[in-house]
């Protein structure tokens, strides 16, 4: 059987704070998966009961009021509003604050014998099996170095959707664990 002929891409892209929050968010809700969301909606719902009885309690109140429970309610889709849209905006806002390799230019030669990047502080080659998994989101391909950090490549940076599609049969070649749209 015959390999493909070699590809290779050069990318070049700046990550906007908007792109940067939502690249945080799809690598958190990545981690943990759906678990994520059951898990904040238990701790998030007994913490808020526990608290608002325990406010009516104090104020005398000895049986639980529509009010209560009603406040309990509202603090739920209020945090899980916060940690899917508030949280990865600070962060966001924070790194680009702090590191010029976020606000600057960002260069990315790939080919089969690895990835190169070269940012304004940094310059690194990987070889594909430093990457545990490749993720790609409606907005992003996502290259995991450690399972909670990852290279978002934003798909913009390609020249057109045959680059894509060659991206992605790249990825399946080279990284094990992929979850690809295409």
């Amino acid at each position: 059987m015959s390999r493909p002929p070699p590809v290779g891409f050069e990318l070049s892209f700046q990550l906007s704070r908007p792109e940067l929050s939502r690249a945080i968010r799809d690598i958190s809700v990545s981690r943990f998966g759906k678990l994520w969301y059951v898990l904040c909606f238990l701790a998030v719902f007994f913490s808020a009961s526990a608290i608002f009885f325990l406010i009516a309690n104090i104020r005398g109140a000895t049986e639980r009021t529509p009010v209560n429970i009603f406040l309990c309610w509202l603090f739920l889709p209020v945090f899980m509003l916060y940690l899917y849209f508030v949280a990865p905006y600070v962060g966001a806002r924070s790194s680009r604050k702090q590191s010029a390799n976020l606000r600057d230019t960002m260069r990315y030669t790939i080919s089969d014998e690895g990835v190169e990047q070269d940012c304004a502080t940094a310059r690194g080659e990987f070889q594909w099996a430093t990457y545990l998994k490749a993720q790609e989101t409606p907005d992003f391909f996502l290259l995991y170095v450690r399972r909670t950090m990852a290279h978002p490549i934003p798909k913009r940076a390609f020249a057109s959707a045959e680059e894509i599609s060659q991206f992605r049969e790249m990825l399946r070649r080279h990284v094990k664990k992929v979850s690809l749209r295409g």
